[in-house]
């Protein structure tokens, strides 16, 4: 052994202080290895939710598009339908385009309460006693009855005025 300076108590003293030394140190390590992990947990918890807004904000953005094209397509169909009353051609134009329109239109709205949030559904759902006493006033019209040309257009109106409030808080909403 080499020649050791000191009291055995001196020696003691200082194995002790670097006994000591050494588990603070590895105590501070093992703190702030604790501190980042907590960190890091953190930050992730923000990303993801981050993450699961974006994908939230992209479906409702795709339910509502697929609203407002088929709600579009039903106006123009419903139009060439009420157009056609009376010609051999509106049985063609009810049964090949402006049926399956009502459908998409139901299917897309279904989609759309069910992503939209609260205020939206709302707003939504204001369009629908509108589209459907259009509906009612042609299933009438093409089953023989009159159509009442102003009350028709005073709906149709009313329809799109619903319809534009509904799409302007989905737009407040996603974008």
């Amino acid at each position: 052994m080499p020649n050791e300076q000191g009291s055995p108590s001196d020696r003691r003293s200082t194995r002790q202080n670097t006994a000591f030394a050494a588990l603070s140190g590895a105590l501070i390590g093992a703190v702030v290895g604790l501190v980042g992990s907590v960190l890091v947990f953190i930050q992730a918890e923000r990303v993801q939710d981050a993450t699961e807004n974006a994908r939230q904000s992209d479906v409702r953005r795709n339910a509502y598009a697929e609203v407002g094209t088929s709600s579009q397509s039903f106006k123009t169909e419903i139009s060439s339908v009420v157009n056609l009353l009376g010609e051999v051609e509106v049985q063609e134009q009810h049964n090949d385009h402006y049926v399956p329109a009502i459908n998409k239109l139901m299917q897309a709205e279904t989609t759309a309460r069910l992503v939209g949030t609260t205020e939206t559904r709302k707003m939504l759902a204001q369009t629908v006693p509108h589209r459907e006493k259009l509906m009612e006033m042609v299933a009438e019209a093409y089953q023989g009855e009159v159509l009442d040309l102003d009350k028709y257009l005073a709906e149709m109106e009313k329809y799109e005025k619903s319809f534009e409030a509904f799409l302007n808080r989905a737009d407040d909403e996603v974008i």
